[in-house]
């Protein structure tokens, strides 16, 4: 990777030797679970979940380092470290007493809150190092709107929603941070994507590609009917739009 800082999210992209070595036995890691509970049925959806959001959080961080220029280094480091720490804690208590969480449906008391805005800022820093500041800025809205919906007029007003709440929708159920995308991304998506990655790797995605050129290459509007082609051939063992384009899309729809 090259030594750049990326404009977007400040982040150096070229780790140090330790953490490249540390980041490829959790992507290694990932991926044996991801493996693992696809081939022998996923766990309970927090468990599931929270197994997953540690695993990707974590290595993100890693693979986007804080690093600012100069005596400061330290501080990204520090911060590095703390935003990886609160991850793990949040993520690691949801795991452990996911059975609970689900059965009694806990009212957040004051730690809960803490590690919930913990995972949240992780989350969303996580997310701006790797694609830019766009889509936290979204959430960050969002979560605005949950606290002070009730100061505005109109159809957009709500009776607002004090942080017990917000905890409890965030972290202390299969909504919020555990909902539908992070189980959809930590299954499909993810199996697909290692399924995808090794077709790239071997070549064997390749031979969508010499087929779609075949049928189409020649035709009027050929390159989006190969793209089209190809990606529809790989649909056909993914059955999934997202893990399809997460895939294949790289080599299917810029041709």
């Amino acid at each position: 990777m090259n030594a750049e800082i990326d404009e977007t999210s400040g982040a150096t992209t070229r780790p140090s030797r330790f953490v490249k070595a540390v980041t490829r036995w959790l992507c290694i890691a990932l991926g044996l679970f991801v493996l693992y509970t696809a081939a022998f049925g996923q766990f309970e959806s927090l468990l599931q979940r929270s197994i997953f959001t540690a695993f990707t959080v974590v290595a993100t961080l890693l693979i986007y380092p804080l690093r600012p220029r100069g005596t400061m280094k330290a501080v990204g480091i520090a911060v590095d470290a703390v935003l990886i720490s609160v991850a793990l804690a949040a993520c690691l208590y949801v795991a452990v007493y996911y059975d609970d969480i689900m059965v009694n449906l806990p009212t957040a008391e004051m730690h809960d809150m803490l590690l919930t805005a913990g995972l949240v800022l992780a989350i969303l820093e996580a997310s701006r190092r790797a694609v830019g500041p766009i889509f936290p800025g979204l959430v960050l809205v969002g979560i605005a709107y949950a606290f002070f919906g009730q100061y505005l007029t109109g159809p957009l007003a709500h009776r607002g929603f004090d942080a017990a709440f917000i905890t409890e929708t965030l972290l202390l159920g299969d909504l919020g941070v555990w909902g539908l995308l992070t189980g959809v991304a930590g299954t499909t998506i993810a199996a697909f994507v290692l399924f995808g990655s090794t077709l790239l790797f071997t070549g064997a995605g390749q031979t969508f590609m010499d087929l779609a050129i075949r049928i189409a290459g020649r035709s009027r509007g050929g390159a989006a009917k190969i793209a089209t082609i190809a990606s529809g051939l790989f649909g056909t063992i993914s059955g999934s739009a997202v893990a399809n384009v997460a895939t294949t899309g790289n080599f299917t729809i810029p041709c």
